[in-house]
């Protein structure tokens, strides 16, 4: 790399083009990590996610939220076709029955598990990848 010298009355802009710089290397490595992540979070949960029918673990999808001007980038894992389901299979519910209880089913967590073991892989990558 040639050095670059600059005169003091340019020293802000050299600067704020290398902080410019620097964070679109940033926003690119969070936008391939995010991608990364997500893709094998979204197997993860169509994998950990309960078969009764098969529709529920089918749809499940993800979309992407950005705006690189406001250094925003996020990657939405969702069930497009049953996401009333999602809180009831996760977290469980009752039976009920013109006021009666019936029964219980107790969640499996099936989402909440894989969403912490994601968020500390997205952080470990993310940080390695940043350190490089």
């Amino acid at each position: 790399m040639a050095k670059k010298y600059v005169t003091s009355n340019e020293f802000g802009k050299a600067m704020l083009e290398m902080l410019n710089d620097y964070g679109d290397e940033i926003y690119d490595d969070v936008e391939q990590t995010s991608k990364d992540i997500a893709s094998k979070a979204l197997s993860a949960v169509k994998g950990a996610s309960p078969r009764d029918t098969g529709d529920y673990a089918a749809g499940w999808g993800k979309n992407t939220l950005n705006n690189k001007k406001a250094g925003y980038y996020c990657v939405r894992i969702r069930n497009r076709t049953e996401y009333r389901l999602t809180h009831l299979l996760n977290f469980g519910h009752y039976f009920k029955s013109y006021g009666k209880v019936w029964g219980r089913y107790r969640g499996d967590n099936h989402i909440t598990r894989t969403e912490l073991e994601f968020k500390k892989r997205f952080a470990v990558e993310l940080k390695h990848k940043i350190e490089r």
